[in-house]
């Protein structure tokens, strides 16, 4: 027998059946989901086989979150990344197999904490809605699957090793670090569950040593893109930062205040500058630099499709909280950015006919020795633009990229568009 999903729209009349009060009581059964009577009718047949009655007895009797993740995992390890975030799948499995294990996972829907109604419990147990990252690591079902994908670890002796310290804190798991934008690559996760292991941080504090570690790498995130490093690079920057910590302490300090030396912040307006001492409200573009680092730039890029630098040691003369006039920036920002000054640099945005375009430019071809003037145009008139920077090495892959436009999702240079892609969607460069 094929498995099943349902079809599309009908997760969404399950949740206006819910809040319309209509389901609610089908819910309290926790035994079987009988909402649904025309099943055929809104569900389909899918390509793979079905949970035989063995292995979902063996699924539902395990005893264990680790153990029923384990089980799912390895009944659908198959599933490519698109059919795993299908929510279609996930409430299917969640009202006919496999619900039952959503009532053993979380069986309070007659009294539910925290002063939560009923209808909300079910919300967040049974119905997903989107196929977020958030929701499918809190969901119960898609959360065991995503959570065994993003750790095993097959070159190890136990592959599921990571993934037994990962389940050791639901919390951790679930909410903190499973939903945070540096989960969504595989070598961050396995860096920080292997630097955990390393340094006994699992036996002691783990979630307070666990959110120390959250807000790094997140900031790390927001100057570089972190979806092309490696597993031993996350270990080195957890080690040069935590390192003397756990030396001297045994354990990390889960700091509320961010977890780097403090550092000036750029605001930049329309037609000027300013240095301050952190981070503004109601500012739309800042940014925090380290303007000790050699050979960096701060670069404005321009709707219009001009892009201005200015350069670090220019940066560094200006006074705190005293506002410094730009020339020249005679359009509306659309980013800004603070990288080493050659950078190569990634440019998307529509043309005239709203066709998702892409090129790189060389950051070194852009003049930023002044505030005033010295803008380069990256784009010709474009409809909506995007401009962030690649590391260097990226290159010799990217080369043929350079200066050239082509559209996203055509037939020239695919291979270097392939590599892009991943920063593409992880930087959101296009609305929609």
């Amino acid at each position: 027998m094929k498995q099943r999903k349902y079809k599309e729209g009908f997760s969404t009349e399950l949740y206006v059946q819910l809040e319309s009060g209509a389901t609610t009581y089908a819910y309290f059964d926790k035994k079987k989901f009988s909402f649904a009577d025309n099943f055929e009718e809104v569900t389909e047949e899918l390509a793979f086989d079905a949970l035989s009655n063995a292995k979902l007895q063996e699924i539902l009797q395990a005893d264990s979150d680790f153990e029923r993740g384990r089980l799912v995992y390895e009944a659908f390890s198959f599933l490519t990344r698109r059919q795993a975030s299908d929510i279609d799948f996930w409430n299917y499995l969640a009202h006919n197999e496999l619900y039952p294990l959503v009532h053993k996972m979380w069986p309070e829907i007659h009294n539910p904490p925290n002063n939560s109604s009923t209808t909300s419990y079910i919300k967040n147990h049974w119905l997903m809605t989107k196929s977020s990252q958030a929701e499918l690591m809190d969901y119960p079902l898609s959360g065991l699957w995503w959570s065994f994908y993003m750790t095993v670890e097959d070159g190890r002796a136990d592959k599921y090793e990571l993934t037994k310290i990962f389940f050791k804190n639901l919390s951790f798991r679930t909410k903190s670090f499973g939903q945070s934008k540096i989960a969504r690559h595989r070598e961050a996760v396995l860096a920080v569950l292997e630097f955990i292991q390393e340094n006994g941080l699992h036996e002691r504090n783990f979630e307070d040593n666990g959110l120390a570690i959250v807000p790094y790498l997140n900031l790390l995130g927001g100057i570089r893109p972190l979806g092309f490093f490696n597993k031993d690079w996350f270990k080195s920057k957890l080690s040069a930062k935590f390192s003397q910590d756990i030396a001297t302490h045994g354990r990390l300090f889960h700091r509320r205040e961010r977890p780097t030396e403090a550092m000036p912040v750029l605001c930049v307006w329309e037609n000027a500058i300013e240095k301050k001492d952190g981070i503004q409200d109601g500012v739309t573009f800042q940014v925090s630099v380290n303007l000790d680092l050699p050979d960096h730039s701060l670069f404005i890029v321009l709707k219009n499709g001009l892009v201005k630098k200015i350069n670090g040691n220019l940066l560094q003369q200006l006074d705190v909280n005293k506002r410094e006039q730009i020339r020249g920036l005679n359009d509306s920002i659309s980013n800004i950015f603070y990288a080493k000054s050659d950078s190569l640099l990634l440019v998307c945005f529509k043309n005239n006919r709203d066709k998702k375009c892409l090129k790189l430019c060389k950051g070194e071809e852009i003049l930023g020795h002044s505030l005033h003037s010295f803008l380069k145009s990256v784009v010709i008139s474009p409809k909506e633009l995007k401009v962030i920077p690649l590391p260097q090495t990226f290159e010799g892959d990217v080369s043929s990229l350079i200066n050239a436009e082509v559209f996203l999702e055509g037939e020239s240079k695919k291979e270097a568009i392939a590599l892009l892609k991943p920063l593409i969607t992880e930087y959101r460069m296009f609305t929609n």
